[in-house]
């Protein structure tokens, strides 16, 4: 765990001496820097580090026998795997590549919307979602492609933005879920822009989680129709109801939901913002039916990045007084601290990325 310490002390340090929040330039300065250091040490991590990395290492060593068109494994990822083999067939490079694939993404998108980079490339960190995508590689390059098409959607180019959420689910199926914030982005900007706010979001977000986990056999009934391919998860070990885990996560949610509120509610919120809140809803949603079935945390990692990455430095960046900012800013990054100290000493198996080693 000690890496991750060391890495999350050194993005603050590295953003407080580069100063990334004043002005565009240091901001892609200090960008640039993270970006490298988060990628040495996904890319050079050891085969162990990760649930599915050996896995995903076998995979790759065998891969100009796998068919393009295969049960398992979607096409995109396949091809993408070809492609780095037929570059080079070394599997530590599919590592290196496959950690910039998902982390080059996540840099730009933090540089074009984040209003708080430090915060967001720190966060990134401490939540966990630079963990996931360590173990789920699949699903991490999915939700990079999808996270560049929600930046392209925010730019206002729809249909390029709908080629790209597409493009994800060539990467992984579950990445459809993508259509469901694109869906109700287009619709808002187009008929009631204005409507998103943190109190009726409160409020949709309740009804919708409430109605999701008392009606979860319709929610199920649904979920054949739309991903017939993932009913076979609905009986294996990702079916299990992991409650605590699940519980834990929303609760987290929730507070960022909170203390966002409270420091927006007399704001208005600009597009950035108000995707933040929407993404930060669809991940409550899908953490509350995770608590009926761990597969839904699954597609919960498509939304649970931008909450450290959008929706926190949003919040925080609207508190006027300074000294109250600073000490806000502190808090949010010791309780972020002590959240990730808490699942890597004690629940470990819910990340696999300790114990940490490098590949040399």
């Amino acid at each position: 765990m000690t890496v991750y310490l060391i890495l999350a002390a050194v993005l603050t340090l590295l953003g407080l001496g580069v100063k990334a929040g004043c002005g565009p330039r240091r901001k892609k300065v200090f960008l640039w820097f993270a970006g490298i250091l988060l990628v040495c040490v996904s890319g050079g991590r050891a085969f162990s580090v990760g649930a599915d990395t050996q896995a995903y290492v076998n995979l790759f060593q065998k891969i100009s026998y796998v068919e393009l068109m295969n049960p398992r494994y979607e096409p995109g990822f396949i091809a993408f795997f070809k492609l780095l083999a037929f570059i080079w067939d070394n599997p530590g490079w599919m590592l290196w590549a496959a950690s910039v694939a998902a982390i080059g993404p996540v840099c730009g998108f933090v540089c074009k919307y984040s209003k708080g980079p430090v915060m967001s490339m720190v966060l990134y960190v401490l939540l966990g979602s630079y963990f996931f995508q360590m173990t789920g590689l699949r699903q991490s390059m999915a939700s990079s492609v999808a996270m560049m098409g929600f930046s392209l959607l925010l730019g206002r180019r729809r249909i390029l933005s709908a080629l790209f959420i597409l493009l994800a689910c060539a990467f992984h199926t579950a990445a459809a879920a993508a259509f469901l914030p694109y869906a109700v982005w287009v619709g808002m900007e187009r008929f009631c822009p204005d409507y998103l706010t943190p109190a009726r979001a409160a409020k949709w977000t309740f009804l919708i989680s409430a109605a999701a986990f008392t009606g979860y056999p319709l929610v199920m009934r649904l979920a054949g129709l739309i991903l017939p391919k993932y009913t076979g998860y609905f009986s294996g070990m990702w079916s299990d109801s992991n409650y605590v885990a699940s519980l834990l996560y929303t609760l987290v949610a929730l507070v960022f939901f909170i203390a966002g509120a409270l420091y927006l509610r007399k704001k208005r919120l600009d597009s950035s913002g108000r995707f933040g809140l929407l993404m930060l809803s669809f991940q409550i949603i899908f953490s509350v039916l995770s608590m009926r079935m761990e597969f839904w945390s699954r597609i919960g990692g498509l939304f649970n990045v931008y909450t450290a990455i959008l929706w926190a430095p949003e919040f925080l960046a609207a508190i006027d007084d300074y000294r109250n900012r600073w000490l806000a800013n502190i808090l949010v990054f010791v309780c972020s601290l002590a959240y990730m100290t808490v699942i890597l000493l004690f629940r470990p198996e819910w990340t696999s990325v300790v114990p940490y080693s490098f590949r040399w």
